[in-house]
């Protein structure tokens, strides 16, 4: 057995190894053969492929591009459109704040209407106020009607208000000139008026002097004590 096992290496390492590899290469050659075939024959099939291979990738890229292009675009409109959702947020939050402060200012103007109507009503027989309606009156009669005097004041005040912007679109349609030449005339009579009402009151200011040292000179001599 010894023997044996012994002479085995020995036989091995006497084959040369040049016959070793053509025996492993006709080996393997031939499992080559028997199991697989060669896919090209020419050397152009590679290039066509890859030449069909690059020509069904090129949409597909096109269409990522386009994707990309698509999604920059959604992205930039999404962004404006959040821009401009909050600059309109802003401005009617603060439409809403001018809003609140008019309404704020309303009811203060209300508040203050209802107290003076309360003050007038407990002021009926206030002196100033007998004065205005007294004034409004002769404006009316001098100016309106003179013979219609069964109507409120506040009604002879729209009266009147309506005469003035009446007065106010004929001058609007009126001659420059003319309505120059009115409004001097109109300076010169207050000026002329003042000077009257000037004078008549140094008058009245003199006869009262006049009196008063009238009553000085007449009065009695004040006894010596």
């Amino acid at each position: 057995m010894l023997e044996i096992e012994n002479n085995q290496p020995s036989e091995l390492m006497s084959i040369p190894n040049e016959q070793i590899d053509i025996e492993f290469y006709n080996d393997s050659r031939t499992i080559t053969n028997e199991n697989y075939s060669v896919y090209f024959t020419k050397p152009e099939q590679l290039l066509d492929i890859f030449t069909e291979m690059e020509e069904k990738s090129l949409p597909l890229v096109e269409k990522s591009q386009y994707t990309s292009e698509l999604l920059d675009s959604i992205h930039s409109t999404i962004k404006n459109t959040i821009s401009e959702q909050n600059h309109e947020v802003e401005q009617l939050k603060i439409k809403v704040n001018q809003l609140e402060e008019s309404i704020k200012q309303e009811i203060e103007r209300e508040i203050s209407c209802q107290n003076i109507l309360t003050q007038c009503k407990n002021e009926k027989n206030d002196p100033l106020i007998e004065q205005i309606k007294n004034t409004i009156e002769i404006l009316y009669k001098n100016h309106i009607i003179s013979d219609d005097m069964g109507i409120s004041t506040i009604h002879m005040l729209q009266t009147i208000e309506n005469k003035i912007k009446s007065l106010l679109n004929i001058i609007e349609h009126m001659d420059s000139s003319a309505v120059m030449e009115a409004e001097k005339f109109r300076e010169n009579s207050i000026r002329t008026i003042e000077r009257q009402e000037k004078i008549r009151q140094e008058k009245v200011i003199n006869e009262l002097r006049h009196k008063k040292t009238l009553l000085r000179t007449s009065a009695p001599p004040y006894p010596k004590v």
